[in-house]
């Protein structure tokens, strides 16, 4: 009987098979894709850590090593569950054994970003950045908490003035929304402005000299600079959040909902645009106003958005946001 089995002669063909092999795996299983995140995070990490070229080598072995066996244990796991539908111990030690090899190269992975960060000659200088950010960030902050309990008690008041006034688009939905009103601008920018008076004040009398990275343009500080500065920041805040409520709209999403529960689909990366939106904005003014790079400014937007997603969990344990 003759052998009907496909073989790959040619190199062309196992590269295709193998491509066509990631394009299954990829949609279709979630720890591909953590891997991938992982990747991204720990090169973009080793860029900002200024990582040796011995150090990249470890790292790309090392993820190349851990993606490669997650496919690896995928395939496995995929083969017994279509050769044996019932429990089986033999075909439980077999996935764990392939699950082992994972957890073995996952292991080489974290040791090497460990290995990093201990000897960036980064580090000292990272911590002065936080330091820095933080002091940005802070009006945002309190303004922003100040300002949602502000507008639970002015919402009808705010109502009357969207910054859309009321115009529809073709589909037949608002352009914003109800709850982006001139009111909500101006009263953040408020907000922000005096607590940014506050909390430059308590630095200066506690003798801190880093009021974040604004303050290099100010040659003599002042309340009035300090009320300027903040006002600024509330403002950035608030119109990079515009285009993401029109994204919203235009997807259905109701005002005040989250995206993600209109398209759980892309849940991760609607809920990750809903947390970035704002720090972007926040990063672009700070970089464009002091002249710092791209790289200050991804920092600036991740250091921004992961405080943006711990101040978002704290005010939904005290009662001030109804939900991330």
């Amino acid at each position: 009987m003759a052998d009907t089995r496909r073989h790959n002669n040619h190199l062309s063909e196992s590269i295709l098979c193998a491509l066509r092999g990631m394009s299954v795996v990829l949609p279709a299983d979630r720890n591909p894709h953590t891997y991938l995140a992982m990747v991204a995070t720990s090169c973009l990490m080793n860029l900002l850590l200024k990582a040796s070229s011995v150090q990249w080598v470890a790292t790309l072995i090392s993820a190349c090593g851990a993606f490669s066996a997650e496919m690896l244990n995928t395939a496995i796991e995929r083969l017994c569950d279509r050769l044996c539908t019932t429990y089986d111990e033999d075909i439980r030690d077999t996935k764990d054994i392939a699950a082992g090899g994972v957890l073995f190269w996952g292991f080489a992975f974290w040791i090497t970003g460990a290995w990093v960060i201990v000897t960036s000659p980064v580090i000292p200088w990272m911590r002065e950045r936080c330091a820095s950010m933080l002091m940005t960030y802070l009006c945002a902050v309190f303004g922003g908490a100040t300002n949602m309990v502000f507008l639970k008690w002015a919402r009808p008041f705010a109502a009357r003035y969207p910054i859309d006034f009321g115009c529809t688009m073709s589909d037949g939905r608002r352009v914003f929304g109800p709850h982006k009103t001139w009111v909500g601008m101006a009263s953040m920018s408020l907000f922000c402005g005096l607590w940014q008076m506050v909390i430059a004040g308590v630095a200066r009398a506690v003798g801190m000299t880093n009021l974040g990275d604004l303050y290099t343009l100010v040659s003599a500080p002042s309340p009035a600079v300090d009320f300027a500065i903040g006002a600024a920041i509330g403002l950035a805040y608030m119109v990079f959040e515009l285009p993401n409520s029109f994204m919203k709209r235009r997807l259905g999403v109701g005002a005040g909902k989250s995206v993600s529960e209109k398209n759980p689909r892309l849940r991760r990366l609607l809920m990750l645009i809903d947390y970035a939106d704002s720090p972007l904005g926040v990063s672009a003014l700070v970089c464009l106003c002091t002249g710092q790079g791209f790289g200050t400014y991804v920092l600036y937007v991740i250091f921004g958005t992961l405080l943006h997603l711990v101040v978002n969990v704290v005010l939904v344990m005290f009662g001030v946001r109804d939900s991330l």
